[in-house]
């Protein structure tokens, strides 16, 4: 199977904070050509998602701008549009497409914001602390009575509002071409709404019917049948088995050495009795108290606490090899560039030495790209003034 899957697909992408920037990458990490519209007034654009990308300056405060970016959306070459602005941006400086040429499918506007497009949040500005607030999720992230511990902006930027952008975007490229023949849709875009707080709590959902139960619309305040789940949900904040702080068998401890810390997952019977032939060797496994009354966790997180600090981490580097099991496995430092992924499903498992982390010069391709959507005399057209080539120097 290629891995260049969406090769001959077309993407304008706004310029944007970091969420927009990793699903046009992911786009064309896949094989999409993906044109980032950088501002005019701009020389240099800190973004480093960049792989694979043109830049087009424009200034969409400019009419002719607005003209010639909503040209290239109305043609039969661009598929996609990453749309990073606030809501009700796109419609006040009327770029989208009033028509698509020759027949082509409506173009995918996919919508990416924090709040959504609509509801009483959704003019309101925030980053991924704020979305990860109003989803609830940060809710049960931290220990017991303390403040809620902050993740960093992985979660919601990029695993809530990157990740699914992406998904939306080839789902409805995919539906494009299915239904192809039908005259369902006579409208020149297809426009999807893709927000990090509705995200978190689709991401989150195995927590949610783990503590409230399944959702009946017949009964939307739930029954007072008892909830099945995995992993019960039913504590305050950090006292609940994945949550990470108050069970002895899943959480961080520290080892012998500073900063240097180990995680331990062994939730699983099998899994925990290696881990405690690990940890405390079989003769003191067995007299330990059970783990499965939560009165007993304090004593045996310290008990496993101590044993943990007699050794550096190199030593339970080797233990883990020793006990696969036994669902240890040390923390390391946030990977190097040179270790990142080509792809985040990758159809070639030999990794391959592609750049990756560069800055995109605001501009870069804006004479070649233009002449190739507006024709060669769209300078004469539209002049020049809406849009900037950026002046590029021979290294």
């Amino acid at each position: 199977m290629s891995q260049f899957l969406l090769r001959g697909v077309t993407v304008i992408e706004l310029a944007g904070l970091a969420p927009g920037p990793l699903c046009g990458q992911m786009l064309a990490d896949y094989g999409a050509r993906v044109i980032r519209i950088d501002r005019t007034s701009v020389s240099v654009n800190p973004d480093q998602l960049t792989r694979g990308k043109q830049s087009v300056a424009l200034d969409l405060r400019n009419p002719k701008g607005q003209e010639a970016l909503r040209t290239m959306l109305e043609s039969d070459k661009v598929d996609v549009l990453i749309d990073t602005y606030r809501p009700g941006v796109l419609e006040r400086l009327n770029i989208l497409p009033q028509q698509r040429l020759n027949g082509k499918e409506p173009l995918v506007v996919a919508r990416l914001t924090g709040y959504g497009q609509t509801g009483e949040l959704s003019n309101f500005a925030g980053h991924d602390i704020n979305y990860l607030a109003a989803s609830g999720v940060l809710g049960i992230v931290g220990p017991p009575n303390k403040p809620q511990a902050v993740p960093a902006n992985i979660l919601g930027d990029f695993a809530a509002l990157s990740l699914p952008g992406f998904a939306a975007i080839v789902t409805a490229l995919f539906s494009g071409l299915k239904n192809k023949n039908t005259k369902a849709n006579n409208s020149p875009y297809t426009l999807v709404d893709v927000n990090i707080v509705d995200s978190l709590k689709y991401l989150a959902q195995f927590a949610t019917y783990s503590k409230f139960g399944p959702y009946d619309p017949k009964n939307p305040q739930g029954s007072d049948e008892p909830i099945i789940s995995i992993v019960p949900w039913n504590q305050p904040r950090g006292l609940n088995v994945l949550e990470g702080h108050s069970c002895p068998y899943y959480t961080v401890y520290a080892t012998k050495d500073a900063n240097e810390n180990v995680t331990v997952g062994a939730l699983e019977p099998q899994f925990y009795q290696q881990f405690l032939e690990m940890v405390v060797g079989k003769d003191e496994a067995a007299k330990l108290p059970s783990r499965d009354s939560p009165a007993n966790w304090p004593i045996l997180k310290d008990i496993f606490a101590k044993k943990f600090k007699e050794h550096g981490i190199e030593y339970w580097k080797k233990q883990a090899l020793k006990y696969p099991d036994s669902c240890v496995m040390p923390i390391s430092p946030l990977a190097h560039s040179s270790e990142i992924p080509n792809q985040i499903v990758q159809f070639d498992t030999q990794k391959k030495d592609i750049p990756g982390g560069q800055l995109l010069t605001p501009g870069k391709d804006t004479n070649a790209v233009l002449e190739e959507f507006l024709g060669g005399s769209w300078k004469s057209k539209y002049g020049s003034e809406f849009s900037k080539q950026a002046k590029l120097e021979k290294i």
